[in-house]
Order: structure tokens, then C-alpha cells, then sequence
């Protein structure tokens, strides 16, 4: 049986400016660097094969954080969060009397989202699914622990448990440094989803 943890990177400049991150990137604040360092203390007791992590600055220094040997992070690219082309860098308020309806139905109608000239959901779907896959094929019963994003996350967790993409956004939240576990034998189990036990 192979175990993916999953998590999200701890909080972000932007994140509490409400500002649309995607491919662009924001520095964790003291708070995020401290839920990552939350999420290490319970992660303490395992012993991960390997640490994947997003190239974004931001999951990187969350990885960092939770690797016991930083050196030997490996990169996905595949892992990055979705990109949202012309949105990304402003802030959510203002995207919302910009583009109503692409913006809106970026977050309460995934199923009708076009985006501008950024990513789609099946695709962003498409490629972590691939990432994952490529993981487990390469870590076959072993542990393994990997960083991404939000919309990332949630993308890699509706599709293994077969969840509409309308309904998307619907709870469990992925919100910054929670944990979710996938295990993967002859068939895929779920055990943790969006987990925050650890965070004070």
C-alpha cells in the first residue's frame, strides 16, 4: 500500500490581502510559516520515502519546513496551482465588479467556468492526477508526503472520490496546511481530507 499525504502551503501575504495568487506567488506570512511548522510536529512520527513539492516559492518553503532534509525536495511542476491568467494579482473584491461572470463561476459554479486566458478545471485536474499517478507508480508501499495548492488539492481529492465538478467547492475546505491521505492499494481510500487537527 503506497500513502500520499497531501497539503496545502501555510498562509500567504496574499492570502490575507485577498489577492488572486495562481502562478504568481506571495511570501508566507509568520502565521503560515508557523502552521507549517504545526503540521511538521504531527507529521514527526512518520517517516516519509520522499517530499514533492509545487516549484512555487510559497510551497517550497512550506516543504522546506516539513522535510527533514530540504536537499531532497523534488520538484513537479505538474503540482503548481491553477493558473488564472489576466486575474492573477488582483485582488478578489475588485475581479468581482470586473468579470461577474467569470468570476463568479470560478468559485460558486466551477462547471460553467471559461476562463480568460488561464487554466480550466479539467485541466488543472488532468495534470495533478497525472503527477500523483506518476508518484505512486514510482513509490510503490512507501510513504510519501507532497505540497501543492488549493485548488490543486481539491482537484487531486474530487477526482478520487468521484465528486461532480459542480459540486466542487463543497466542504471538506482545503485551507492552508491541512492534511489529507490517500491510500493506494487495490483500491483508493480516502482517510484524511482537509484535516487541521494540528492547527492551533
Amino acid at each position: 500500500m503506497t500513502q500520499i499525504y497531501i497539503t496545502r502551503h501555510g498562509q500567504t501575504e496574499w492570502n490575507i490581502e485577498r489577492r488572486v495568487q495562481g502562478s504568481l506567488d506571495s511570501p508566507l506570512t509568520q502565521i503560515g510559516i508557523e502552521q507549517a511548522k504545526q503540521l511538521k510536529e504531527r507529521l514527526n512520527k512518520i517517516s516519509f520515502n520522499a517530499v514533492y513539492s509545487s516549484p512555487k516559492k510559497r510551497a517550497l518553503d512550506t516543504a522546506g519546513i516539513l522535510s527533514n532534509d530540504p536537499s531532497k525536495i523534488k520538484v513537479m511542476d505538474d503540482l503548481r496551482e491553477m493558473s488564472f491568467g489576466k486575474l492573477e494579482g488582483q485582488l478578489f473584491d475588485e475581479l468581482g465588479e470586473l468579470y461577474p461572470d467569470t468570476f463568479g463561476h470560478l468559485f460558486n459554479a466551477p462547471h460553467l467556468y471559461t476562463p480568460m486566458d488561464g487554466e480550466t478545471y479539467e485541466e488543472v485536474t488532468t495534470r495533478a492526477i497525472k503527477c500523483i499517478e506518476a508518484i505512486v507508480e514510482s513509490h510503490p508501499n512507501e510513504k510519501v508526503l507532497v505540497v501543492a495548492h488549493g485548488i490543486t488539492v481539491k482537484a487531486i481529492m474530487t477526482y478520487y472520490e468521484k465528486r461532480e465538478l459542480k459540486h466542487f467547492w463543497e466542504e471538506p475546505i482545503i485551507h492552508q496546511a491541512s492534511l489529507s491521505l490517500i491510500e493506494f492499494n487495490e483500491q483508493t481510500n480516502i482517510k484524511l481530507y482537509g484535516d487541521i487537527s494540528h492547527i492551533e
